[in-house]
């Protein structure tokens, strides 16, 4: 027989044999892949199937997503534990099936017991999970669980307030005795909580308090202390009085005890104390420095007493301003502040009502006095553009990209000042040489299309090459080419202020850098739609797009350059 046929059915009997051998392990492998029970993903959940202990039917059935959202939680938030950490051998669990996309069933044994810190489940595989506290309490409030006894669930404690806002606090220490479904009194475990939230009260908003339990307490005493001295030990109603009012934000700390009276038919009973603090909030007060009073294209200051952090500020006004202004706190702590661009628009200057509002709809008004701002040399300029890289540029759809990522990259800032001093312009002076645009610049570019925008930076001409640096201190947030602006860097100098370098040659810097006053960014270049205009037409030219932005709009950066911020009058 020729050895060489030989050798290669022998090769083909033992791929056959691998194959065999090896496929089963694989799709095994697969499978296991495409059943794993230890999670379940929100947005891949068809629905959620509930059986009752002792019961082969589905007895509740759910496609809604919040439904999904209690059972995602419980599972995802549970904790491995020993098999022997309970024994299940005599309790008949819940069965809860959950249906997900591409026909992938998981199927979970959730034994619910009537305490919070007791609740198991155990999946496919025969592996123990012990529920969360806080979503076996959900679990508890359904109805797929009534049977279950929720007396040993310990109360919270919300206070509502007026504008519909919520506030909880945890039990901190006491006692809690429930009666169990066998009719045995027993008593939870206290573990105590510091997640409670803290409570506000106002002159014009106390709110009320209101407990998780069916049966609210019989008694219900508050107690506030500050600098070590009790302001009030009383009715949570009788909070405002003259011993806790002040003319400024003042923080308690709060004591909420509540008891429940032991007595004949209670099936909950004992006193818990809930450890807090109570905000007593004095309505914020708004001043403008220097009298309101703003040049279009430039930005001034809102300071702000009594102003609480986390709270958001709107604003309205019939001149252009941000809907939502950003709020930061001062170095010193002393008060708050957020910075009011005015845009550069051809909208009257006057002296325009801004609307100061929170979101419990309180408002205050101020006023902001709008005066013409800084006009450029160049008030518009027309033209053809016959290179095709400029033509390609400018378009209203590349101009949008680069509005968008500015708005995007500039949404969150660095909460305190990066910045020092006065910024910097890439020159050094900030000319505007012949036929570049100044900030204000009205252009009406005719090229693949007829494309029309307003200068919104200063367009500094510098050498191909030459060093571009940072305006001032801060952290680059965006480092990357853009269509219209070209190769383009975005500066964080915190307090929602942000400069922006457009149409270099390369960039020197990446995301996530931090970058100090005079650090290069990049090199001039003629990236994007940069130009000059000479008259007629718009021709390519070595420059840097200078521009800065304010609370998300678009500031002339002459005014960061000549004064800096400036919080004083």
């Amino acid at each position: 027989m020729n050895s060489t046929v030989f050798s290669k059915k022998n090769k083909f009997v033992i791929f056959i044999i691998a194959l065999v051998v090896i496929l089963p392990t694989v799709i095994a492998c697969i499978i296991s892949a495409r059943t794993d029970n230890t999670s379940v993903i929100l947005h891949r959940i068809n629905e959620i199937a509930v059986s009752l202990p002792s019961s082969e039917n589905a007895d509740f059935s759910f496609t809604d997503e919040e439904d999904f959202s209690v059972y995602t939680n419980a599972i995802e938030n549970a904790r491995l534990i020993d098999a022997d950490f309970k024994d299940l051998s005599n309790e008949v669990p819940f069965t809860v099936t959950v249906n997900e996309t591409d026909d992938i069933t998981k199927k979970y044994n959730f034994y619910i017991a009537n305490v919070s810190d007791g609740c198991i489940f155990t999946d496919e595989a025969g592996k123990y999970y012990l529920i969360d506290s806080k979503d076996a309490l959900e679990l508890l409030k359904r109805t797929e669980y009534s049977s279950i006894n929720t007396l040993s669930v310990i109360p919270t404690v919300t206070q509502t307030r007026g504008s519909g806002k919520t506030y909880t606090a945890y039990a901190s220490d006491g006692t809690w005795s429930y009666v169990a479904a066998d009719g045995s009194v027993y008593e939870a475990d206290i573990q105590g909580s510091s997640e409670s939230d803290p409570f506000i009260i106002s002159l014009s908003d106390i709110g009320s308090l209101s407990f998780s339990s069916e049966k609210q307490p019989d008694t219900v005493t508050v107690t506030l202390v500050h600098g070590g001295e009790k302001k009030h030990s009383g009715a949570f109603e009788n909070l405002i009085n003259a011993s806790t009012m002040s003319p400024d934000d003042v923080y308690y700390d709060a004591v909420i005890t509540a008891t429940w009276n032991e007595e004949e038919g209670a099936e909950c009973f004992g006193t818990i104390n809930y450890k807090t603090t109570v905000l007593y909030d004095v309505a914020p007060t708004y001043s403008l420095i220097y009298k309101g009073v703003v040049s279009k294209g430039d930005f001034t200051i809102l300071k702000m007493q009594n102003f609480n952090d986390g709270d958001k500020l709107f604003a309205e006004c019939d001149y252009s301003v941000p809907a939502e202004l950003n709020v930061y706190r001062s170095a010193s702590g002393g008060y708050s502040f957020a910075f009011v661009p005015a845009k550069y628009t051809n909208k009257a200057s006057a002296t325009y009502n801004l609307k100061l509002s929170l979101e419990d709809g309180s408002s205050q008004t101020v006023k902001l006095s709008v005066r013409d701002g800084r006009a450029p040399a160049t008030a518009s300029q027309e033209g053809l553009v016959s290179d095709v890289a400029l033509s390609e540029a400018a378009t209203a759809a590349a101009y949008k990209e680069f509005e968008d990522i500015v708005a995007k990259a500039t949404e969150t800032s660095e909460s305190r000042p990066l910045w020092d001093g006065k910024f910097v312009y890439p020159d050094g002076k900030g000319s505007i040489e012949t036929g570049f645009a100044g900030f204000g610049t009205q252009r009406k570019v005719q090229g693949l299309e007829t494309f029309e925008y307003m200068n919104e930076g200063l367009d500094i001409s510098l050498a191909s090459g030459a060093d571009v640096p940072a305006a001032n201190n801060g952290k680059v947030v965006f480092a990357s080419e853009l269509e219209f602006a070209g190769n383009t860097v975005i500066i964080d100098h915190g307090c929602s202020i942000f400069t922006i370098y457009c149409n270099l040659d390369s960039i020197s810097v990446a995301v996530g850098d931090t970058v100090s006053l005079g650090a290069i960014v990049g090199k001039a270049g003629s990236t994007g739609f940069a130009c000059r205009h000479d008259g007629v037409a718009f021709i390519k030219a070595p420059m840097v797009h200078f521009a800065a932005s304010v609370n998300g709009v678009f500031v002339n950066p002459y005014y960061l350059c000549k004064s800096g911020v400036d919080f004083n009058d």
